[in-house]
């Protein structure tokens, strides 16, 4: 062989180890998973962005087959995915595979034949790149939607009822309309707030401020609102509030908030362990006297707690002003 002839094969081979070289950095820096399998599903090669995605390192990987890397559950489907592979189709899917650890992550698998040079498939190439947030915010979306449909049907509900309820009791059009539009905007400036939270738990003590300012009892000289420190469930929320501008309507109407020198307190508690317990107290108003029925507030009010909230409800007439105590269990008004 010649010196030139020698030269050549050298520089070929040189180049040969070069660009092999470079597509095993490739492969080994690449951001995507990269996974091939033979034909019985056993693992013949992963990238180390492949081990890294389900928690395992390269070396433990190889010759498991890949129904070890996904719950029971996903054996089936991926025995029907491996089954095309065979028959020479490629495809592109959403797949859930478990980590090592056993939580889940979302690929999307763009698998391919593995051929060998007799055109026989011996495999599948796998590319997979990890979704696990992508589809975690389509749950969540999803959630969302499903939440809010529900919250729609129940706020319509709710204003059907305060219809009802308010036009039974109403001695005139204008009474009506008085106090049905008071109610709605209730539930408006309730659903303002759930809004601004992303309709995810709010503060007690923003509700009651919500709630209370713009029926004029926001004053430190009018009402007194103290309690623990809570995140009410969204379920709660509504419920919650529109017994709070009952009370606090039914104060500037008759009791305690209706002339210059009364005030409400109004107190609330969590004790570990315990229910949940609100606290409404007048004091300093006109004197208070027991009715002869139970107004439309007092029954919304029941209605509200005893029927949407599981809860209790127990109201008192003592001449020095009313006292509404209501009651709800924790997992209520948590959301656990």
């Amino acid at each position: 062989m010649s010196s030139l002839t020698r030269s050549v094969s050298w520089l070929a081979l040189r180049e040969h180890y070069a660009a092999v070289e470079r597509l095993q950095n490739l492969i080994d820096t690449a951001q995507e998973g990269i996974w091939i399998i033979d034909a019985s599903g056993r693992t013949t090669f992963a990238n180390p962005r492949m081990a890294e995605m389900l928690g395992y390192e390269t070396d433990e990987m190889l010759g498991r087959p890949v129904f070890e890397f996904m719950s029971s559950d996903r054996q089936a489907e991926a025995r029907g995915n491996l089954e095309r592979r065979r028959n020479g189709i490629a495809e592109e899917h959403d797949f859930e595979f478990r980590r090592k650890d056993g939580t889940a992550v979302w690929t999307l698998l763009a698998t391919n034949p593995v051929h060998d040079k007799d055109g026989t498939v011996v495999g599948a190439l796998a590319m997979v790149t990890d979704i696990t947030e992508r589809k975690r915010a389509e749950q969540h979306q999803s959630l969302l939607l499903h939440e809010l449909d529900h919250r729609v049907k129940n706020t319509l509900a709710t204003v059907l009822a305060l219809n009802d309820l308010t036009m039974e009791n109403a001695e005139s059009l204008d009474a009506f309309r008085s106090a049905f539009a008071g109610r709605v905007q209730a539930m408006a400036r309730t659903h303002e707030a759930l809004a601004r939270a992303r309709w995810q738990e709010g503060s007690l003590d923003e509700i009651v401020s919500t709630v209370l300012a713009p029926l004029g009892a926001g004053e430190v000289s009018r009402i007194a609102a103290r309690g623990d420190a809570i995140r009410v469930s969204p379920r709660a929320i509504t419920p919650l509030a529109l017994a709070l501008n009952e009370l606090g309507t039914n104060a500037l109407k008759h009791g305690a908030l209706s002339c210059s020198g009364g005030g409400v307190t109004v107190e609330w508690r969590l004790p570990k362990g315990g229910e949940f317990t609100l606290s409404w107290t007048e004091r300093d108003g006109p004197t208070a006297t027991v009715p002869p029925e139970r107004g439309t507030g007092l029954r919304l009010i029941s209605g509200l707690i005893e029927h949407e909230l599981e809860g209790a409800v127990s109201v008192e007439f003592p001449p020095e002003g009313l006292r509404c105590r209501i009651t709800l269990p924790a997992a209520v008004i948590l959301g656990g």
